[in-house]
């Protein structure tokens, strides 16, 4: 069975102890807010007050040629007319001449600095001329040249060792027995495959366009043309 009136004394016990810990927490409060009212009741004026840092001045009299026998020197000169750099009147003449040659080989190393900084801006590739096409004169068998010429072997399976990009134009030159045939053609580079899976580290397939004005030049000598055969035709 509850004892009930032990309940009621145990809440009674709780809240009367928990009123105490916020009772001394309130006191605790009111005594700092005494002790900081007290603190500024007692501050004199003055208290704030920093000391001044003033800069403090080199005179011109001190590094004076003439300050041994000068009358009006002070501690705090900052111009004279009669000012005299005592370091520079008392150099030799050794001393004059070392320094006009250092100071000579100072400017001589600036300007050839700036010649070679002029010179290396000078040999830079500008944007333009590295966007500018470039034509790359290769080698091609034989036994391709022809379907090359005809557009049905429209790519090439190169080594990447020139810097191909799209847009460059290819010079093909046609082999045969190690031997230059005379023949040749032009193609654009249309399109460029490289690092791709299969492929050799370093090589790339340029996928190329033979110019228009080109087929006709890759005929075989003394091969005639459509138009050709139908003019002779109708005469």
């Amino acid at each position: 069975m509850i004892d009930w009136r032990k309940a009621w004394f145990r809440r009674d016990v709780s809240r009367s102890h928990a009123f105490s810990i916020i009772g001394a927490a309130d006191d605790g409060i009111e005594m700092v807010k005494e002790e900081k009212e007290k603190k500024e009741a007692e501050k004199k004026p003055g208290d704030d007050y920093e000391p001044a840092h003033p800069e403090s001045i080199t005179s011109l009299c001190y590094s004076c040629l003439y300050y041994s026998e000068c009358n009006v020197k002070t501690g705090t000169c900052e111009k004279c007319d009669k000012y005299t750099n005592k370091a520079e009147a008392e150099k030799t003449e050794e001393q004059r001449y070392d320094e006009e040659q250092a100071a000579i080989d100072r400017d001589t190393k600036a300007k050839l600095r700036q010649q070679s900084d002029d010179k290396k801006m000078e040999t830079l590739p500008s944007e333009a001329a590295a966007a500018e096409p470039k034509t790359h004169i290769i080698r091609l068998a034989a036994m391709y040249f022809d379907d090359v010429a005809s557009g049905k072997k429209s790519f090439e399976l190169r080594k990447n060792d020139r810097g191909y990009k799209e847009g460059d134009v290819l010079e093909l030159m046609e082999f045969k027995d190690g031997r230059n045939t005379g023949r040749e053609i032009k193609a654009d580079i249309i399109y460029m495959l490289e690092d791709y899976s299969g492929l050799e580290e370093g090589w790339c397939i340029l996928g190329i366009k033979v110019r228009p004005e080109e087929k006709k030049e890759a005929d075989l000598p003394g091969q005639m043309d459509i138009e050709e055969y139908l003019g002779k035709e109708e005469k």
